[in-house]
């Protein structure tokens, strides 16, 4: 492993969750494998994290293969952990992992680096845009339901659908919303 600068352009932010210890070794060793470790500052947000993960995390950030770890004993949830991983950044780019996704190509670092150097001023965030603002636009997955089902961190639970109670309540912009009883507010319950 390379030695670290001290100054490098990029933070690279892993959340990390639960009892997942194999989905945040596969991440972190992914990362540590195929980049080069003075190109990049290294933050893991642990929530909830299981005895082996923990364990695994705080090894790696004794040791220094993680500059920054942030240790939450309940899950805050996305969304707060990545405002607490935010927080004291001062590089030029962030690139963020959840505990599912890692690198598989030497060169990702770089090329990302590369394309986020070339892309309009503007441009502030590079990947794949998700959104749901219909059951049939959510994703290009052909059978989403399938993906789910396939995935290592499906636990069986049903996947959030469209249908009222899918989710407990359904509100994107106003079309469907699902209140006690299964009434609509809408009138358009899906």
């Amino acid at each position: 492993m390379s030695q670290r600068v001290s100054n490098p352009r990029l933070t690279l932010c892993v959340l990390t969750f639960s009892e997942h210890f194999r989905l945040a070794k596969r991440t972190l060793e992914s990362i540590w494998s195929n980049c080069d470790r003075a190109d990049f500052r290294l933050i893991v947000g642990a929530n909830a994290a299981g005895a082996d993960t923990l364990s695994f995390l705080s090894e790696r950030h004794r040791s220094r293969d993680i500059d920054e770890l942030i240790v939450s004993p309940t899950n805050l949830s996305k969304c707060p952990m990545m405002r607490r991983m935010f927080a004291n950044i001062t590089t030029e780019y962030i690139w963020w992992f959840d505990d599912d996704s890692f690198i598989t190509d030497p060169g990702a670092l770089s090329q990302w680096i590369l394309a986020a150097e070339a892309a309009p001023k503007l441009t502030v965030i590079w990947g794949a845009l998700g959104q749901c603002d219909h059951r049939l636009a959510f994703t290009d997955v052909e059978d989403i339901t399938g993906f789910v089902r396939s995935a290592g961190w499906y636990r069986g639970l049903p996947p959030p659908s469209w249908r009222p109670g899918g989710k407990g309540e359904l509100d994107f912009a106003d079309r469907a919303r699902v209140m006690a009883g299964g009434s609509s507010s809408s009138g358009d319950a899906g």
